[in-house]
């Protein structure tokens, strides 16, 4: 595998600067780093209400990413594999506008999904769109006890048609709709 062969060049490299290691090193005595930042800034658009919709992640400027599988360029870029088990601190931020013609309180939500369809625990976050125009942002931080070849999808709903992914163009020049951060912070016990 691929990451057992960077993880050992890595140890090999702290032994040349004067790291002692003694036994074996295993993923139970030795911390490997495991990130992802992804992010877009395309419109997405709800197919219905009140149907969840998987968010996309196509813009490899800037994407920083080790040991998380996350391919940007083909019709898997709404998928993140882990490769290490752990636990992971995860952060979404998503931008959503209300486009009806009239005003209305709209719910919105932001989860992550395995592949097979369950539901990450304490992955789930809702929010109130109250006025026509105006942009909401979903935003949530969490952690979760992850397995290595978990796939994981960022989803959105909202319980009107008209709400959307919004885009920026007004400053910067990679301005950002939706941002992922996936960073492990323990080895499981």
């Amino acid at each position: 595998d691929d990451n057992d062969v960077n993880n050992l060049v890595e140890i090999m490299r702290l032994n040349e600067n004067g790291l002692n290691v003694t036994g074996n090193v295993t993923s139970e005595n030795l911390f490997i780093p495991q990130y992802v930042y992804s992010h877009n800034n395309a419109t997405m658009v709800l197919a219905s209400a009140n149907v969840w919709a998987n968010l996309t992640f196509n813009q490899e400027e800037a994407e920083i990413k080790k040991g998380i599988s996350h391919v940007h360029n083909d019709n898997t870029n709404h998928t993140f594999t882990i490769s290490e088990s752990g636990i992971y601190d995860i952060n979404y931020n998503f931008d959503v506008i209300d486009t009806s013609a009239s005003s209305t309180d709209i719910d919105v939500a932001g989860r992550i999904i395995y592949f097979n369809g369950t539901e990450i625990i304490g992955s789930v976050f809702e929010t109130d769109i109250i006025k026509q125009d105006v942009e909401v942002e979903i935003s949530h931080n969490f952690l979760a006890k992850l397995n290595a070849g978990d796939v994981l999808i960022f989803q959105f709903i909202a319980n009107d048609v008209d709400v959307q992914i919004s885009t920026h163009s007004t400053f910067g020049v990679h301005p950002d709709s939706v941002t992922i951060l996936i960073i492990k912070i323990a080895n499981l016990p």
